[in-house]
């Protein structure tokens, strides 16, 4: 490709070569942010990776199996919240080169109430139903998955505080802190698994991988807080946030309430599908009441209608 640009714009190739060397200025701008991107990844991998070989080792080889299950749904998850919000991520440093630190701060605002219907209602849907769909999808000798799963699948809930925050502290090149961060949620998830690993065996996992992201995300909104507060600005209240998630968890809690004893519990390709069905329709129909409650998902959703 670079050879190809030579040629076509007529550069000199001896010239574009003296231009690839190492760039000392650039190299002290971005290597705290490398540095922090080095330490997530590790975090990633340790908070991630490591249960079914620790499962293997201290519970057994069959809780492996059972766990293995409901970590491959957690996938899924964990793929819906990145495409979430991964459309906005350019936004954060765009609104930095502009030095529009206000902008900034009314942007994180206004995904900390958008999107946050969108990652903690499929996420609790998931969780109440998940006994039917982890029949459906595996058949009945992985039911125990389907207590699993509604567990694990919190260590996602918190992403509408922790996803912006982060972006936000990457954006204003806040290193320190976020590599904090990073180094704490593997630390407190090995050292929560060795104190009760032997008294909740396998769930001892699933317990410890949903609760230490909530603590995180609650740190994360609380640094943001003092953050805006330094700059003259204000963050969302979490009471506004969670006053305009009431209303739409208590229609999705109801609905799958009654209708969890209706979904098929038998193994097949037609009962999945069936239970996906039922499970998107629960999730859309609390999604559009909380548009009703939400303003700035009120204003995302005129917005597109207009278009």
């Amino acid at each position: 490709m670079a050879a190809f640009q030579v040629r076509k714009y007529q550069y000199s190739f001896v010239e574009f070569l003296k231009a690839i060397r190492f760039d000392r200025i650039i190299f002290d701008k971005e290597k705290g942010l490398t540095g922090a991107s080095f330490i997530s990844i590790l975090s990633w991998v340790l908070f991630y990776e490591f249960d079914q070989i620790a499962i293997s080792n201290f519970v057994g080889l069959e809780a492996v199996a059972v766990y293995g299950i409901a970590f491959s749904a957690l996938t899924f998850v964990r793929t819906f919240v990145s495409l979430l919000y991964s459309p906005y991520s350019s936004r954060y440093n765009h609104l930095i080169g502009e030095n529009d630190r206000v902008g900034l701060m009314k942007f994180v605002n206004r995904m900390l109430l958008m999107l946050s219907p969108m990652v903690v209602l499929p996420i609790v849907g998931l969780s109440m139903l998940s006994e039917p769909f982890i029949i459906s999808w595996v058949g009945f000798n992985y039911e125990e998955s389907s207590s699993i799963l509604s567990l694990l699948v919190f260590c996602f809930f918190p992403c509408f505080l922790s996803n912006p925050s982060s972006s936000y502290f990457i954006a204003i090149e806040k290193t320190t802190l976020l590599n904090r961060f990073n180094i704490f949620q593997p630390i407190l998830y090995w050292l929560l698994i060795f104190f009760t690993v032997g008294k909740w065996g396998v769930f001892s996992f699933a317990i410890s991988k949903g609760l230490i992201p909530i603590f995180l995300g609650i740190l994360y909104w609380y640094s943001l807080y003092r953050d805006f507060a330094k700059n003259a600005g204000q963050i969302v209240s979490l009471f506004l946030i969670l006053k305009t998630l009431f209303l739409p968890l208590i229609v999705l809690l109801v609905l799958s309430t009654l209708v969890k004893p209706y979904m098929a519990y038998e193994y097949n390709k037609i009962s999945l599908c069936y239970n996906l069905l039922v499970m998107g329709l629960i999730v859309l129909i609390s999604i559009l009441v909380s548009v009703c409650c939400n303003r700035e998902m009120y204003s995302l959703v005129k917005s597109i209608i207009r278009r």
